[in-house]
C-alpha cells in the first residue's frame, strides 16, 4: 500500500479557507461557529472509532492507539470535526443572507433531548449489534436525518434552515472530495472499504460521503438556534 501519512491532514486543510472566511466574515455568528466546531471537533473522533470498524481505514501520521489493528486518526478527525461543525453550522446564514432576529419561547424545546438521545441509542445498536446489517456510514447519515426531522417538527420555520445547510454541507464536501481525490486519486480505492458501499460514485466520489454530508449540514445547520430558541431574518441591505 502506498503511504498516504500525510493525505488526511491535507483533505482537512482543504477546508480550512471556508471555515477562515465565514469565522471572519461573519462576526455575528462566531460564537455559534466556535460553538460547533468544538463540540464536532470532539465528536469525530468517538464516530470515526467507529467508521474505521466497517467503512473506511485511513492512514495517520501520528499513531496514539490503534483499533483493529488500523491506527487512529485522532489529530485528523479532530480537525475534519472543527472545520465541517462550523461551515456547515453557518453556511445558509451567510449564502442565504440571515441573521438573528429575536428569541423565542423554547421551553418544549427540551423534550427533544428525548428522541435525540433515542436516535443516537438508536445509531449505537445499528452499529454493534449489527440489528439490520447496517453499516456504520449510513447507520449515522440516517440518525442525522432523524434528528433534523425532530427539530423541523418542534419547529417548522427551520425546516429551510435544515434544507439548505443539509444541500450547502453536502456540496461544500463533494467539491473538498473532488480537490481531495485529484491530488491522491487512488486513495478511494485504498482507504475505502467500497464492498461495504452501496457502490454508487459521484465523480469518483461515493455517494455515502454526499448523503452523510447532507444529514450532517440538516442537522447541524438549525440546531443553534433550535436550542438557544432563535429565529432569523434578512440581513439589512
Amino acid at each position: 500500500m502506498i503511504s498516504y501519512q500525510f493525505a488526511y491532514l491535507i483533505g482537512d486543510l482543504i477546508l480550512l479557507p471556508l471555515w477562515l472566511f465565514l469565522f471572519f466574515y461573519r462576526k455575528d455568528l462566531r460564537r455559534e461557529i466556535l460553538l460547533c466546531s468544538l463540540l464536532f471537533a470532539v465528536m469525530s473522533p468517538i464516530s470515526d472509532y467507529v467508521y474505521i470498524s466497517d467503512y473506511w481505514h485511513p492512514q495517520t501520521f501520528i499513531t496514539l492507539f490503534k483499533y483493529h489493528g488500523i491506527a487512529e486518526p485522532l489529530l485528523e478527525d479532530f480537525l475534519f470535526g472543527f472545520f465541517i461543525g462550523g461551515i456547515a453550522t453557518s453556511i445558509y446564514e451567510e449564502f442565504w443572507g440571515k441573521k438573528y432576529a429575536k428569541r423565542i419561547n423554547r421551553k418544549h424545546h427540551w423534550r427533544a433531548f428525548i428522541p435525540f438521545a433515542c436516535a443516537f441509542v438508536f445509531l449505537f445498536l445499528l452499529v454493534t449489534v449489527k440489528v439490520f446489517g447496517i453499516n456504520s456510514m449510513h447507520a449515522s447519515a440516517l440518525v442525522f436525518f432523524i434528528c433534523a426531522l425532530v427539530m423541523v417538527i418542534f419547529r417548522k420555520d427551520l425546516w429551510l434552515d435544515a434544507l439548505m445547510s443539509g444541500l450547502l454541507t453536502g456540496l461544500v464536501m463533494f467539491l473538498g472530495y473532488l480537490i481531495f481525490f485529484g491530488i491522491f486519486p487512488q486513495i478511494v480505492y485504498q482507504w475505502w472499504k467500497l464492498q461495504n458501499t452501496f457502490g454508487v460514485m459521484v465523480w469518483g466520489v461515493p455517494i455515502e460521503e454526499l448523503l452523510w454530508g447532507f444529514g450532517l449540514g440538516a442537522m447541524i445547520g438549525p440546531m443553534y438556534e433550535f436550542f438557544k430558541g432563535l429565529k432569523l431574518k434578512n440581513l439589512p441591505d
